[in-house]
């Protein structure tokens, strides 16, 4: 199961916005972008509110209505399940005795919190409504039509739903920051004093750092337990249970080491040889109960976690909490992990690397994350990129009169490439992402050759093909082939290289002679159509570099056998390919198509 869709009403200055989270391409990571007070820490919150509800009640009305709301607070969430979650619903209603007939499909579950008078009703809890296919018959039932079980059995369908949701639900989970103050003592049970025949008893399941300790545990994939295969082996005292107490510790240091060693060493650049992370040889006491303690060792000197850089204890933390909390034993898959400005306190450098490892969650998870540093936005990812903007903030304005805008928020949360389109002249609110692709660097900075192409799927075509073929190119995507002006502008007033490659059809030529008008003899050896660099590409398209037999395995690579040749479904599934890392070997035919063409682009770039 999956989260497809999250509806948002009331919710502070959220009027009625909605976050699509099931796209073309299919992607699990999701960018909120804009202005410091648009409205993303309130939008993921709102989300999170779904699963995890709404602490302080109060605070999430509308400001402007503040004085009386008498309206509804409301959060919806859409999920699809799997082959897998039908099978589970199926056995569950078979067991209470009724026979599902139709595949559930898509669950829509809405949570609203009713206000009058500005406060809540109901003492405050929150209504779910669900719209839900369970349609069958009870069992022994001679009925020969189908019937919905919630006229058939009330009891059975509130069963059934209490089971979706707690058994199959993705959890959700929400990290403001991650600046954790990690205890010296990660206590494992306490000592109960007063009982003297119970001498220790576990935390609660709610204690975030023993849930991580099992979550390590869990990532060894050796079914171990905190309380039998630590705890218990150390109360036991035997020296065979205290020996297999330091192998596990053992495995549970060198798991975190790798984990999150190798990660820092590429954010930070620095050598981490000689530096890991141990759990000790044993577990330890004291008169509050029994614990492990987490550190850091190098070389022969050992340091608290806390003891180490801002920047590491940040990107330690991350770490701990989202790689490792994807091994939770017994708990649904596709956990949703909500992010709020992430790495914040990571240089440019480790804010680039964290793009990574986001990737790397995603194997197990879905990710939504906040940011206005265009350092942790990937082209890769602009699909699932959202925009959001609060109308009641003026970007331009100057005076802090202007700023302190008496209107009522109004958070908008537009899809990039809609926005863009609709909103061309808004750039402030795209402006994180118009730095990926449009940066102005320093005077110091090292700005790389780049290969302007014609639009985003002429982008994917050859970005797919040098990935998989390993190569490392930098290529810009344009909005057209007359879109190109200001990139070009830009490169020649940097005095940086760069090399332009326009379709070999009609238009590309004549907008290859305009530009050449427009910026003189300066750019004649930049731009080139692919008429230019072969006869046989002379009214060809990007597209057409491609064989017609690698075009229809790549449709169905990715759609499956019965999928035929478009070209709009040819370029979504390469996006498709290219953002799940999923190579594919091409023909003699296309490779010596872009191999000609990829030789000629790096040939001009250099010179």
């Amino acid at each position: 199961m999956r989260y497809i869709e999250f509806r948002v009403q009331n919710y502070r200055g959220i009027k009625d916005e909605t976050l699509k989270l099931k796209l073309t391409p299919d992607l699990k990571i999701f960018t909120l972008v804009g202005l410091n007070e648009s409205g993303k820490t309130s939008f993921l919150e709102a989300v999170n509110s779904f699963q995890n509800g709404i602490k302080n009640k109060d605070t999430v009305i509308p400001k402007d209505k503040k004085m009386n709301f008498n309206d509804s607070i409301v959060v919806t969430a859409t999920v699809s399940l799997d082959e897998n979650d039908e099978k589970k619903v199926k056995e569950f209603c078979t067991k209470q005795g009724f026979a599902l007939k139709e595949n559930v499909g898509t669950i829509k579950v809405e949570r609203k919190l009713v206000y009058k008078a500005s406060k809540p009703e109901g003492k405050g809890q929150v209504k779910s409504n669900w719209t839900i296919n369970l349609t069958g018959n009870r069992t022994g039932s001679r009925k020969k039509d189908s019937e919905r079980l919630y006229d058939a059995s009330n009891e059975i369908w509130q069963d059934t739903v209490s089971y979706i949701e707690r058994s199959i639900f993705p959890k959700i989970i929400l990290y403001s920051n991650f600046l954790f103050e990690i205890p010296p003592k990660m206590y494992l049970a306490k000592k109960n004093k007063d009982e003297a025949t119970t001498p220790k008893h576990l935390l609660a399941s709610d204690d975030q750092y023993f849930l991580l300790i099992q979550d390590v545990l869990d990532s060894l994939g050796q079914g171990l337990k905190i309380e039998e295969h630590l705890v218990n082996r150390y109360l036991s005292g035997d020296p065979e249970d205290l020996d297999n107490i330091n192998q596990v510790l053992n495995a549970m240091s060198a798991k975190v080491t790798e984990e999150v060693f190798q990660a820092w060493g590429r954010v930070s650049g620095i050598n981490i040889n000689g530096r890991e992370v141990t759990f000790g040889d044993s577990i330890k006491e004291d008169d509050n109960g029994y614990y492990l303690e987490l550190k850091i060792k190098e070389g022969s000197k050992t340091y608290s976690v806390q003891e180490r850089s801002l920047g590491f204890r940040w990107f330690f933390a991350f770490l701990m909490f989202t790689q490792f909390r994807k091994f939770r034993e017994n708990e649904p898959a596709n956990t949703l992990f909500l992010f709020d400005e992430p790495a914040s306190n990571l240089h440019q450098t480790g804010q680039q690397e964290l793009l990574t490892v986001l990737e790397a969650l995603t194997d197990r998870s879905a990710v939504i994350y906040s940011t206005h540093s265009h350092h942790l936005i990937s082209p890769k990812w602009l699909s699932g990129a959202y925009i959001v903007k609060n109308n009641a903030i003026d970007p331009n304005a100057k005076a802090i009169t202007g700023v302190m805008s008496v209107k009522p928020a109004d958070i908008k949360v537009s899809r990039y490439f809609d926005f863009a389109a609709q909103s061309p002249k808004q750039e402030t609110h795209f402006q994180p992402i118009l730095d990926v692709l449009e940066y102005r660097p320093g005077s110091l900075e090292q700005v790389p050759e780049i290969i302007v192409l014609e639009g985003k799927f002429d982008y994917y075509n050859f970005s797919y093909y040098s990935f998989c073929k390993g190569q490392k190119l930098n290529y810009y995507p344009g909005n057209g082939a007359g879109s190109l002006d200001k990139i070009i502008a830009l490169y020649l007033a940097w005095g940086r290289k760069f090399v332009v490659v326009l379709d070999g059809d009609s238009a590309g030529k004549r907008e290859k002679n305009r530009y050449i008008n427009e910026f003189g003899e300066i750019v004649k050896d930049r731009i080139y159509s692919l008429g230019d660099i072969d006869p046989a590409f002379d009214n060809l398209t990007t597209e057409g570099l491609t064989s017609s037999n690698d075009k229809d395995a790549i449709i169905k690579k990715v759609y499956g056998p019965s999928a035929t040749y478009e070209k709009s479904l040819f370029n979504t599934a390469l996006q498709q390919l290219y953002i799940n890392g999923d190579k594919f070997t091409f023909a003699k035919e296309t490779k010596q198509n872009f191999d000609k063409v990829i030789t000629f682009m790096k040939k001009k770039s250099a010179s």
